[in-house]
C-alpha cells in the first residue's frame, strides 16, 4: 500500500481492515490514502453487511479484494487470488474450513472482473480449474518487505536472547499446519541429528500452532527432540528477520504453496535455503535453493547436511538467494498492481 500510494498520487485510495494486527500494518500516511478501520462489529455482521455499506457511501469505482470481497460487493472488484491448495490439497484442511472458503473463493472467481494471481502456478491453476479467461488473470507476484536484510551479530543477538534462542540453529518459519509439513520436518531433523551427531545445530520453529498442534508436540516427544527444538510462537516481521539472519539454514519443507514468501524472506537476509519442490516454491526461489522432496524426510535431512558441512554450498547459496530475492519488492508489486487497474471500469486510460 505504501508503494502504491507513492506511485500513483492521482487516485484516492480507501483501505477497509478489520483485524487490527493488519490495521496496523495497513496503516498509511498518504495525503491519497483513506484508512477505515474495523468497527469492532462482529466480522459475520461487518463482512456481508456494513463493509460493503460503507463502501457504498465512498462511491468507490471499484474494490481491489486482497482475500475476499463481500458476498455483495457494492462496485466492480478485481480479486487477489493466493493459492489454490484449498483445492489442490483438500486433505490438509478442516472440512467446515475448507467448505466456507472454498465456496466464498469459487464465488469470488466467478464474479470478479480482474484477477491477481501471486504465481504463474496459481493463475494456470485458476484457468484451468474454474475456466477464469486467461485475459483476465494476471501473475502479480508478493515481495519482501524492506526489514528482511541481512542483520549483524550485534543487532540479532538482543532478539535471539529475548526469545529464547541460541546459536547455531536451523529455522522454520510458518504456521504450524499440515501444509507446512512439520512433522516430516521434525522426522528429518531426528535423521540429521543421527547423522551429525552433537554438534547438530538447535532448530528454531517460528510459528503459531493451529489444528494439529498435537501432532506436532506428538512428534517432538516420539523422537525425543524436547531438549534440541525451540518454540517461538508468532514473531514479528523485525524479530523473524534476526532469525532469518542468524539461522545457519532456512528450511520450508511445505507440501504446497501459492508463492512461498519465507524462502523469498530468508534469502533477503542472505540465509541458505532448503525448501520443497512443490507449487510454486520453484517458480519463487529460482535456483538459488536447495530443493527437495517435501515427502522424504531422507532428502530434506541430506540436504540440511550438505548445507551444514560443505561451507562453499552455504556461501553460493547466500550469494545466490540475495541475488534473487533483490527481483522481488512491493514496488514492482506495486507497479503491476497499477497495470492490471488500468483494466478496471472507471480507470482513466
Amino acid at each position: 500500500m505504501r508503494a502504491l500510494a507513492r506511485l500513483d498520487a492521482s487516485n484516492r485510495y480507501h483501505v477497509f481492515c478489520e483485524d487490527r494486527g493488519a490495521a496496523d500494518a495497513f496503516a498509511v500516511r498518504a495525503p491519497n490514502v483513506d484508512f477505515h478501520p474495523g468497527s469492532g462489529v462482529s466480522k459475520w455482521l461487518s463482512f456481508p453487511v456494513t463493509r460493503p455499506l460503507a463502501m457504498r457511501r465512498e462511491r468507490l469505482d471499484f474494490l481491489h479484494a486482497l482475500f475476499l470481497p463481500p458476498p455483495v460487493a457494492p462496485c466492480p472488484f478485481l480479486f487477489t487470488s493466493h493459492g489454490s491448495e484449498m483445492f489442490a490439497r483438500p486433505e490438509l484442511y478442516p472440512a467446515s474450513l475448507r467448505w466456507r472458503m472454498n465456496a466464498m473463493i469459487r464465488l469470488a472467481l466467478a464474479r470478479a472482473r480482474q484477477v491477481i494471481c501471486v504465481s504463474e502456478h496459481t493463475r494456470r491453476f485458476m484457468i484451468e480449474r474454474f475456466a477464469v479467461p486467461a485475459s483476465r488473470a494476471h501473475v502479480v507476484p508478493n515481495g519482501a518487505s524492506a526489514c528482511f536484510r541481512p542483520m549483524g551479530a550485534g543487532e540479532r543477538a538482543p532478539v535471539l536472547s529475548r526469545l529464547g534462542v541460541r546459536p547455531p540453529y536451523l529455522l522454520f518459519a510458518g504456521r504450524l499446519e499440515p501444509r507446512k509439513n512439520p512433522v516430516r520436518l521434525l522426522e528429518a531433523y531426528a535423521r540429521l541429528r543421527e547423522a551429525l551427531g552433537g554438534g547438530t545445530p538447535a532448530l528454531v520453529l517460528a510459528g503459531e500452532k493451529t489444528w494439529n498442534g498435537r501432532e506436532v508436540d506428538a512428534a517432538i516427544a516420539a523422537r525425543g527432540l524436547q531438549p534440541f527444538v525451540v518454540e517461538t510462537g508468532h514473531v514479528s516481521q523485525q524479530d523473524l528477520a534476526a532469525l532469518y539472519s542468524g539461522a545457519e539454514a532456512f528450511v520450508f519443507p511445505s507440501l504446497w504453496e501459492g508463492f512461498g514468501i519465507p524462502p523469498l524472506e530468508a534469502m533477503a537476509c542472505g540465509t541458505p535455503v532448503v525448501a520443497s519442490a512443490a507449487p510454486s516454491i520453484p517458480e519463487v526461489t529460482g535456483g538459488a535453493a536447495l530443493l527437495v522432496d517435501p515427502l522424504s524426510p531422507a532428502a530434506i535431512a541430506e540436504a540440511l547436511r550438505r548445507v551444514l558441512t560443505d561451507a562453499a554450498l552455504a556461501t553460493t547459496l547466500r550469494k545466490a538467494g540475495l541475488a534473487r530475492a533483490s527481483q522481488f519488492g512491493w514496488e514492482r508489486t506495486a507497479r503491476e498492481t497499477l497495470a492490471v487497474y488500468a483494466r478496471m471500469p472507471g480507470t482513466p486510460r
